[in-house]
């Protein structure tokens, strides 16, 4: 019924904060925003998971803190 369209923004090279970006949802968003070029900074009270989710964005060639 409704068409919406947004035009569409590029991400590459934007720091984008993930919070909660170690598990479920938020680790998704990392690895696509990391995916698609942008810095990604996870932010998540599991420091040991968030580490291995930038540990796994780094590997891919991706950059994330």
């Amino acid at each position: 019924m409704f068409d919406f369209h947004w035009p569409q923004k590029s991400v590459v090279g934007q720091v984008v904060l993930i919070t909660g970006g170690a598990m479920g949802l938020g680790r998704l968003m990392s690895l696509n925003f990391a995916q698609l070029g942008s810095i990604v900074v996870i932010w998540d009270l599991n420091a040991k998971l968030g580490e291995q989710v930038v540990q796994e964005i780094a590997k891919a060639g991706g950059d994330a803190h």
